[in-house]
C-alpha cells in the first residue's frame, strides 16, 4: 500500500513540474519553425488596400471609357480638388462641379485611346500605394510622389485613406494626364467614396 501510494505521488509531483517544461518545449519548438502552426489570417489592413486599390482601378477605368455616370457614382456629393484643378477656387467643391470638369476634359481630349494598365502599376509599391490618414503623420514611406504629403494631409480626416499613383510614362505620348494622382477615400455607410483628389 506505502509502495502504492509512493508511486501515485511521484506521479502527480512528475505531471505537476514536468507538464509545464514539456508545453515551453513545444512553445520553443513554435518559435523555431517546428511542429504544428496555426494558419494565419489575412489582414483586414491588406484586405482593405487590395479593396481600394481595385476600387482606384474601377474609377479610373470608367474615366478612361469616358463613361461619367460610372465615374461620378464613386465620389461622395462634397469633395476637395486640389489647386492644379481647380485654378483660383477653393479647394472645397462637389460632384456638380466635378461633372462640369469631366465633360470638359472628355470634349477635350479622347481617353479612350489608352488602356488602365497603359496608365498605372498597381503591383508596383514605387508607383502606387495606399496609406491611412495616421500614418501620413509619422509613419510615412519612401516618398516617390510629385505632390507633397502635407498638401494631401490637410484635406484628409481620421479614418481616411489616400491612394497615390504615379503615371506610367508610356501615356503621355497618346493623352495628357498628371504624372502623379490622388483620391482620398472615406467611409460614408457601407462604402468608400472618393471625398478628396488631385
Amino acid at each position: 500500500m506505502k509502495r502504492s501510494l509512493t508511486l501515485l505521488v511521484t506521479l502527480v509531483l512528475f505531471i505537476a513540474f514536468a507538464a509545464p517544461v514539456v508545453q515551453a518545449d513545444s512553445s520553443n519548438n513554435l518559435l523555431k519553425g517546428v511542429g504544428k502552426k496555426k494558419s494565419r489570417r489575412p489582414s483586414m489592413s491588406l484586405l482593405l488596400r487590395d479593396d481600394l486599390k481595385a476600387e482606384f482601378q474601377a474609377i479610373w477605368e470608367a474615366y478612361l471609357a469616358e463613361d461619367k455616370d460610372d465615374y461620378l457614382s464613386h465620389f461622395a456629393d462634397k469633395l476637395t480638388m486640389d489647386a492644379r484643378t481647380l485654378v483660383g477656387k477653393r479647394a472645397a467643391s462637389t460632384k456638380a462641379d466635378l461633372d462640369k470638369r469631366v465633360t470638359r476634359e472628355f470634349k477635350l481630349q479622347d481617353f479612350t485611346k489608352v488602356q488602365f494598365e497603359e496608365c498605372f502599376d498597381l503591383r508596383s509599391p514605387n508607383m502606387v500605394f495606399v496609406i491611412s490618414e495616421e500614418m501620413m503623420h509619422d509613419h510615412i514611406p519612401v516618398w516617390g510622389f510629385m505632390i507633397e504629403p502635407k498638401q494631401i494631409r490637410k484635406y484628409m480626416k481620421p479614418g481616411d485613406y489616400l491612394v497615390i499613383a504615379n503615371t506610367l510614362p508610356d501615356v503621355f505620348d497618346k493623352v495628357s494626364m498628371p504624372s502623379t494622382v490622388y483620391l482620398i477615400f472615406r467611409k460614408i455607410g457601407d462604402k468608400y467614396l472618393v471625398v478628396g483628389m488631385d
